[in-house]
């Protein structure tokens, strides 16, 4: 594909929230594909299936090698939709989540705030900013509602 966006600066616009970036953009959408396939056993089962082999061992970079991969590949998209519609894949179905409330319940969220970090490590955000940066009970105790609005929005938007 000419013109190829690089990795780095999707997860860019994904992690700055320019979410309208994405729409439309043949890419774009590759990357949000393969981040919505992007751990564990779900990426294996899509590399073994569409018989892909990668060097990366690392999660992080088979993301970016698996992207970088398929945006260059003839079919990718129609390989992405295929294993993503299959309802074998679907978490939410082996979970017994109702995926048609579920859906629906994502149109009452306004803002994507995900509360942490832009590493979406909600733990270790609370240790470098509360527990190891703050050592009077009483400072910790005013910042209890910025504590709560944190933790909200990770568990929200999750």
């Amino acid at each position: 594909m000419d013109n190829k966006v690089s990795f780095a600066k999707w997860d860019k616009l994904f992690r700055s929230q320019q979410l309208s970036q994405f729409n439309g953009n043949a890419q774009g959408l590759c990357w949000l594909k393969v981040k919505a396939i992007g751990r564990g056993r779900l990426m294996d089962k899509f590399l073994n299936e569409n018989k892909i082999s990668l060097k990366a061992t690392k999660t992080g970079e088979r993301f970016i090698e698996l992207y970088d991969y398929l945006v260059q590949k003839d079919g990718a998209e129609e390989m992405l939709n295929s294993f993503l519609r299959n309802s074998e894949n679907e978490l939410y179905n082996t979970i017994g989540v109702n995926e048609r409330q579920l859906k629906s319940d994502l149109y009452k969220i306004t803002s994507y705030k995900w509360g942490g970090d832009q590493n979406n490590s909600l733990d270790r955000f609370f240790v470098s900013h509360y527990v190891k940066a703050i050592s009077k009970y009483d400072e910790l105790t005013s910042k209890r509602n910025e504590i709560c609005v944190n933790s909200w929005n990770y568990v929200e938007n999750s």
